[in-house]
């Protein structure tokens, strides 16, 4: 009976052996477990975490991508502006070239316009000179011509043809005396004191008094002395 006992408590001390055994393997593996718990839950954590941070890398990818997209629309509009601005430059620059090769050509014919100006003031000085000239020398002979034909009509002498003498026959045509002195009735005035004594018997080409009136031009021998000192012909 007491062998059965102790045979008894040797089991029963096997199976509290046992017992404290399952225990501690039921404490570790509730260790275990909650160590698997929380790698679990820290897991979890990391993947939420991890797909928190791909839904974020994912925005961001997209953000980024879109950003892309409107850098490149922009870099293409700034092209197009670059493009426009080189062709207005280039304009610019042709319409510059041009204006500078009128603005030369324009310089080149305002010192050509000044020279023919200055050429021209000096021709119009000239020329009034000239005309200045020519008015004293025409009143000179307007005066000339004016003394003579009162010299002429004072003294005329018959003749056939013109009845001043030969020699003063053109400058008599040129003032129109010749058919005053043919045509007395045309004459104003009283008969010349020449007229009424007719041609000089000394003189053979009937212009005693222009030989008489001419005697201050040197003697000479057509009777126009007077005619030649006075009216330069």
């Amino acid at each position: 009976m007491l062998e059965a006992l102790e045979g008894a408590n040797k089991r029963v001390d096997a199976a509290d052996k046992m017992i404290a055994s399952l225990k501690e393997a039921l404490n570790e593996a509730l260790l275990k477990l909650r160590e698997s718990e929380a790698a679990t839950t820290t897991f979890k954590a990391r993947a939420a975490s991890a797909k928190e941070q791909e839904e974020w890398m994912r925005a961001e990818l997209k953000s980024a991508k879109e950003a892309r997209e409107e850098s490149g629309r922009r870099a293409a509009k700034l092209r197009e502006e670059v493009a426009g601005l080189r062709a207005e430059r280039m304009h610019m620059r042709e319409a510059l070239a041009r204006a500078a090769s009128r603005a030369a050509a324009a310089e080149d014919k305002a010192a050509g316009s000044q020279a023919d100006l200055v050429d021209l003031k000096k021709k119009m000085a000239a020329f009034e000179q000239r005309m200045a000239a020519w008015e004293a020398s025409r009143e000179v002979q307007r005066n000339a011509r004016a003394t003579r034909r009162e010299e002429l009509e004072e003294k005329p002498a018959p003749n056939k043809e013109c009845p001043l003498a030969p020699g003063c026959a053109r400058e008599a045509k040129d003032l129109g005396l010749c058919e005053a002195a043919k045509d007395p009735a045309s004459r104003s005035g009283p008969s010349s004191p020449a007229r009424a004594r007719g041609p000089s018997r000394d003189s053979s080409d009937g212009c005693a008094d222009q030989l008489v009136a001419g005697g201050a031009g040197g003697g000479s021998s057509d009777g126009c002395g007077v005619a030649r000192a006075a009216g330069g012909s």
